[in-house]
């Protein structure tokens, strides 16, 4: 299995030159794996959605032969799933931060031109966007359940922070 910062990971087939590839490379190379030292530890969220990307079907397409549709068919396919524009935004960003870099410090054939390219059209169909303010406040209900639910986690021992404590 894959390993990063300690935990193991769900396997994924890499094919070489594939998104997933350059994905792994670029996340050896940031978190120094391999021998190399560290440039920048990539944090446990933007591990998780790198990884997440390397499972999804546009991990599995050829870097240098990535199109404006595959980036579109993509952030649909993630719309479909009941995810919002500004989540589906995050994937864009994170990928595009992927291919410049590999562009940049391993080829020169590869680079983020269709992502640049799909943007404006993922923006006009709101299938990316930024994040919504937050219209209401929890209930009473709610936030006791909350509070209960953190209690509850904070019973197992395994807990650093004392979210009930936070949440009152």
């Amino acid at each position: 299995a894959l390993r990063d910062t300690g935990e193991v990971v769900e396997k994924v087939r890499i094919k070489h030159g594939s998104i997933s590839w350059l994905i792994e490379r670029y996340i050896a190379e940031m978190n120094g794996l391999n021998g190399q030292p560290a440039v920048r530890t990539i944090g446990r969220s933007h591990m998780f959605l790198l990884r997440r990307l390397q499972r999804e079907d546009i991990g599995q397409k050829a870097a240098k032969t990535l199109v404006k549709t595959d980036v579109i068919e993509h952030c649909r396919a993630r719309i479909k799933e009941g995810v919002i524009p500004a989540t589906v935004e995050k994937d864009v960003v994170a990928l595009s931060g992927v291919l410049k870099y590999a562009g940049s410090a391993w080829d020169d054939n590869i680079g983020a031109a269709a992502i640049e390219a799909a943007k404006p059209f993922l923006s006009k169909h709101n299938l990316t966007g930024k994040s919504a303010p937050r219209t209401r406040r929890p209930t009473d209900a709610e936030h006791e359940t909350l509070c209960a639910y953190f209690a509850k986690q904070n019973a197992s021992g395994r807990i650093r922070i004392d979210m009930a404590k936070i949440a009152r």
